[in-house]
């Protein structure tokens, strides 16, 4: 639960695009065909709901959250079932020239994942900076009764920080039913699909990013404390 201890620098030309989208929808690869057999992922929701995260969401704009979305993937050559969730926002507003602005772009999708064992939540990995995931495990992991992680959203980014706050439960919805929407319109030029297709691989990598210009300049970003870096929790990587 720590936080960058360094000071504001006012964020440049970044266009982070994390959701951005196309003007029109292309068919992209069908994320059903690239999840290995052996994974099975569902929209289970009494499930998704035992381990979904109590979201503290104070100063974003609810007409700008268009829902949390959820899936649970698992398999039996993985010890952990994961809880793949994802907050769909219209915009993610920039530094600069509000409404969006150089380091903001139409459309914003924030991952939180949940890792769960035999004996119930075991660590969590979440954007915490621009898709680079941040992590906590046992009892660094603040809960509302030890299964839902504790986050709040940055009102302007939209990444995750963990707090001892208590927030509220967003409606959940499926995300099995709109997540090959989201890869035609632009999703699939950035998401590393097998950080959701095979999600244990979030247990260790340090982003959703497909490698290139986007995870690179995000690093770089958070390196010297640029969009919203100076209030990010920490990261890996």
């Amino acid at each position: 639960m720590r936080r960058r201890d360094i000071g504001y620098l006012p964020a440049v030309g970044a266009v982070l695009a994390g959701a951005a989208q196309r003007s029109s929808a292309q068919e992209s690869a069908d994320w059903r065909e690239e999840t290995p057999e052996h994974v099975t992922i569902a929209f289970d929701r009494d499930w998704l709901e035992t381990y979904q995260p109590l979201l503290v969401t104070r100063g974003v704009s609810q007409a700008n959250i268009n829902g949390l979305y959820g899936m649970r993937a698992s398999s039996g050559e993985w010890d952990v079932d994961v809880g793949i969730y994802c907050m769909s926002y219209s915009t993610q507003d920039g530094a600069l020239a509000p409404p969006v602005g150089l380091d903001g772009h139409f459309g914003d999708h924030e991952w939180f994942y949940t890792f769960v064992g035999d004996n119930g939540l075991e660590e969590i990995a979440y954007a915490a900076y621009h898709w680079i995931a941040g992590r906590a495990s046992g009892e660094d992991i603040p809960t509302f009764e030890n299964d839902h992680p504790k986050a709040q959203v940055d009102e302007r980014w939209h990444n995750y920080y963990l707090t001892d706050e208590e927030g509220s439960f967003q409606d959940l919805r499926d995300l099995t039913q709109v997540f090959q929407s989201w890869l035609n319109n632009g999703m699939d030029e950035h998401l590393y699909l097998p950080a959701v297709t095979r999600a244990v691989t979030m247990h260790s990598r340090e982003s959703w990013w497909e490698s290139g210009l986007d995870r690179s300049y995000a690093k770089i970003l958070y390196s010297v404390g640029l969009a919203g870096a100076d209030v990010a929790d920490e990261v890996g990587g």
